[in-house]
């Protein structure tokens, strides 16, 4: 009977496993391993060797701190794992900060206001995903940059959160804020103070490669961009 039980529970937390792994994405997943894979063997690690195995649980709490690390690592690091550029771009919005890899194109960001401040958008799950977006609605800026995210890193987003071309924040909207002031323009662009007017000229046009609406980009960034290459050489003059 006990056994019975056991297979039980044990198949219907395996459900849940599942379902929990259909819905995250690929990097979640392996940061959230990391944090579990981490505590467990250091947890066994500790029991074993109060128990007299202090060979083997040294072992196993070694590479649980050491898992328990590189989890902490990608968490807290404002650039993820596997990026490859120290050129970064920043764009910024009420709830959203979110960046841009010059090299690589790849995107990441930050929720920085709201109920869900602090939370990496990388750790968004379907039903977070879809929390953010009620909470942010207002916010046209916040929506587009959660989209150009979304576009990057979850294929068939709009599909399975309901939401068509239509729907889109950005869709239609210039993305012009007329209130960039120059340490934004330079964070955009990747650039510190004192780039020339070739630097600046150079950073638009390798950033422009990777989000032109031409080739699949975002409409919200390349107008961003744009406005940020346009007040520095304006600044220049």
């Amino acid at each position: 009977m006990g056994y019975l039980l056991a297979a039980s529970v044990g198949l219907f937390a395996l459900y849940f496993i599942v379902r929990w792994i259909g819905k995250t994405d690929i990097r979640t997943l392996a940061s959230s391993l990391r944090w579990i894979g981490g505590g467990v063997a250091l947890f066994l690690g500790v029991i074993l060797s109060i128990g007299g195995r202090a060979g083997i649980g040294s072992m196993l709490a070694f590479g649980g701190v050491a898992l328990l690390r590189q989890a902490w690592q990608q968490r807290h690091n404002s650039k993820p794992l596997g990026v490859g550029s120290d050129t970064v771009s920043t764009v910024r919005s009420r709830y959203i900060r979110m960046q841009l890899d010059h090299d690589t194109g790849e995107v990441w960001g930050e929720i920085v206001a709201g109920s869900m401040k602090g939370t990496d958008l990388d750790a968004l799950d379907e039903d977070g995903t879809r929390h953010f977006i009620e909470e942010i609605t207002g916010d046209a800026d916040s929506v587009s940059l959660l989209e150009t995210y979304l576009d990057a890193n979850r294929a068939g987003w709009r599909e399975y959160l309901g939401r068509g071309d239509g729907e889109a924040g950005q869709t239609g909207t210039s993305g012009a804020s007329g209130l960039m002031d120059r340490a934004q323009a330079l964070e955009i662009l990747g650039l510190s103070e004192g780039a020339t007017a070739q630097q600046i000229r150079e950073a638009h046009r390798s950033l422009m490669k990777k989000v032109h609406p031409d080739a699949g980009g975002s409409t919200f960034l390349a107008a961003r961009i744009n406005e940020a290459k346009d007040f520095l050489l304006a600044d220049r003059s």
